[in-house]
């Protein structure tokens, strides 16, 4: 099998655009856009069809454009596609508890850095802004108690 040359037109941003494009084409709202419109193109009317020889496409547009699809994955790649250093693997019972207790401590998304191991709360330049020592043992005993409440 031969191997494929890579693309260089494909790049970290272009994948992440076409996630969201991909997201879009399979929205609700592209949907209920469509349905709306009775498959019809609003400015001449004609309409969708899939019959062999009379297909047709319509498509959706976005009234007021998208001036912003490299803010978006920017964003994307600032609060989701992080570093490894900035990752943590953990149970979903714990997964459920460190954001319970980010929104109670931290007020939300709001960039703090919970790490539950500590109990320190962290600003997002990294200093320490709320914390309790550690047991040192890597116990996280009592840690479901604080999270519960």
């Amino acid at each position: 099998m031969k191997r494929q040359k890579k693309n260089p037109e494909i790049t970290p941003n272009s994948i992440i655009v076409h996630a969201l494009r991909l997201l879009w084409l399979h929205s609700r709202e592209r949907r209920a856009a469509l349905k709306r419109d009775g498959y019809r193109c609003v400015d001449c009317g004609v309409k969708q069809s899939k019959a062999k020889g009379k297909e047709q496409k319509v498509e959706v547009d976005h009234i007021r454009g998208i001036k912003a699809w490299n803010e978006l994955a920017d964003i994307i790649r600032r609060h989701l596609l992080v570093p490894p250093d900035e990752l943590e693997t953990v149970c979903p019972e714990d997964h459920r508890k460190r954001t319970e207790l980010r929104k109670q401590i931290a007020g939300g998304d709001n960039g703090a850095v919970l790490r539950l191991e500590s109990l320190a709360l962290f600003d997002s330049d990294g200093t320490e802004s709320v914390g309790a020592p550690s047991s040192g043992n890597g116990d996280r005993g009592g840690m479901a108690d604080l999270s519960e409440g």
